[in-house]
């Protein structure tokens, strides 16, 4: 879908423009890469295919967290986290309780009731759009298990 079809939604071209130099100028100087990101907690330390895995998962989730009247967070190694890093945190959490939530023949397949048990947020506080993100998770899910069916074929 193109931005162009979005109701709601708009891309500032001008200003999508400038954030890549912006962006290009930091990982010029080094003041941006992949050390960097990795120091956050949440973020995976080692660049290996389970890093790879995180990643992808996170980033096709990375939508909309605000809620009408309450904010979603999620808390994590005794921290409490909201926006993008409750996502992350609820991934970790997921992980580390030995639900795995990064593998596509998991995802792909996911019901209603274990994305809402992965995503719970504190105070009963559901993650916004989690229908959406089922649909989500299924459709990468999918086409990755396709790709993957696919390329031990030949």
């Amino acid at each position: 879908m193109s931005s162009k079809n979005a109701k709601n939604v708009s891309i500032n071209d001008h200003k999508l423009h400038d954030l890549s130099e912006w962006l290009l100028k930091q990982i010029t100087k080094t003041k941006y890469d992949f050390c960097c990101w990795k120091q956050h907690e949440l973020h995976p330390k080692i660049a290996n295919n389970s890093a790879i895995d995180w990643i992808f998962v996170v980033d096709a989730l990375n939508f909309s967290f605000w809620s009408e009247n309450t904010r979603y967070s999620v808390t994590f190694n005794g921290h409490t986290y909201t926006g993008y890093w409750s996502l992350c945190a609820a991934i970790n959490r997921a992980a580390k309780n030995g639900i795995p939530i990064t593998d596509p023949s998991f995802y792909a397949h996911l019901k209603p009731d274990q994305l809402e048990h992965i995503f719970k947020g504190e105070n009963g506080v559901h993650i916004p759009l989690s229908d959406q993100r089922l649909q989500v998770l299924h459709e990468i899910g999918r086409v990755l298990l396709q790709f993957k069916t696919a390329t031990f074929k030949h």
